[in-house]
């Protein structure tokens, strides 16, 4: 069951709840579980289980759930270690990890927000104001994710993001077909800023009839054009949402942070900055362009 909607699951009586990725449901949502764990049985048993990676220390799976001292909660931690299913690749990325990641992803411990990106972003159920224009950014992948980003500018200037295409094992020609499933006719004309270390990827999205283009890779750049515009995601967007609330500042060895992204899960979040940052730059240039054109 999904819980986009709590109506989904109004009328159920359970006796047990899995809610896997705890992190991407609410408090609200929790509480709304815990209202139907009521269902009659002889053992008299109604159990709740989350399971999750840790994120950071004030989530309310952390502060509500791991801290509390009630004897009926039982907390198990397990690591990448306790998975005999690793593939070395997997094991080797894992090693190379630091700051919050490392902390999350091989110490399994909750994290602090020291160091994060994007502290404070908006998640929307839906977008209630005027869409003036809007451009795709991906990211290409096959053993990390391939993602496909719909970037919303609005009458401010600024945009949201919409989580469209988020997924690994995806060839580049399954990703091509993806993507015109997903668009209208219409929006095959619309620009998707794609990746510009990745030509022949380019080139293949192309020939297949969408508007694909190169985009500009000024990281910092475009984290700050980010860092000052985005206002935040769609709540369907769960992949997007993981990426911005672990994306951090790389340390140094005296965990100083340093001037540059910690390049780990960062999928969704570079098909955004492709997609905001090139268009932002184009529309720029073209304003500045407009004068002498009409002269």
């Amino acid at each position: 069951k999904g819980l986009d909607d709590p109506a989904k699951i109004r009328s159920l009586d359970l006796n047990y709840a899995w809610l896997e990725e705890a992190t991407e449901f609410t408090k609200e949502d929790y509480e709304q579980i815990l209202l139907r764990i009521r269902k009659p049985n002889k053992n008299n048993i109604n159990q709740v289980i989350l399971t999750t990676n840790p994120i950071s220390i004030f989530h309310w799976t952390y502060t509500d759930i791991y801290l509390n001292p009630d004897p009926s909660i039982a907390k198990h931690k397990s690591l990448w270690s306790d998975n005999p299913f690793l593939d070395k690749t997997y094991i080797n990325e894992l090693q190379k990890l630091q700051g919050n990641y490392r902390k999350i992803f091989v110490d399994g411990e909750f994290g602090l927000l020291e160091g994060l990106i994007f502290p404070n972003f908006t998640i929307y159920e839906n977008v209630f104001d005027t869409v003036k224009e809007y451009v795709y950014g991906a990211d290409f992948g096959y053993t990390n994710a391939a993602t496909l980003m719909k970037i919303m500018f609005l009458e401010t200037g600024k945009f949201i993001a919409d989580e469209l295409i988020y997924e690994s094992g995806l060839t580049n020609t399954e990703f091509t077909n993806r993507i015109i499933d997903l668009l209208p006719g219409s929006d095959r004309y619309t620009p998707i800023y794609c990746d510009s270390a990745e030509p022949d990827r380019i080139q293949e999205l192309y020939n297949a009839g969408l508007n694909a283009q190169k985009a500009r890779k000024d990281v910092n750049a475009g984290i700050d054009y980010m860092i000052e515009n985005m206002l935040g995601v769609t709540a369907r967007s769960i992949n997007t949402i993981r990426e911005l609330r672990m994306y951090s500042w790389a340390v140094d060895k005296d965990n100083r942070i340093l001037p540059k992204p910690l390049a780990v899960n960062d999928h969704a979040i570079s098909a955004i900055r492709y997609g905001s940052f090139t268009h932002s730059r184009i529309i720029d240039s073209v304003s500045e362009m407009l004068p002498f054109t009409l002269r």
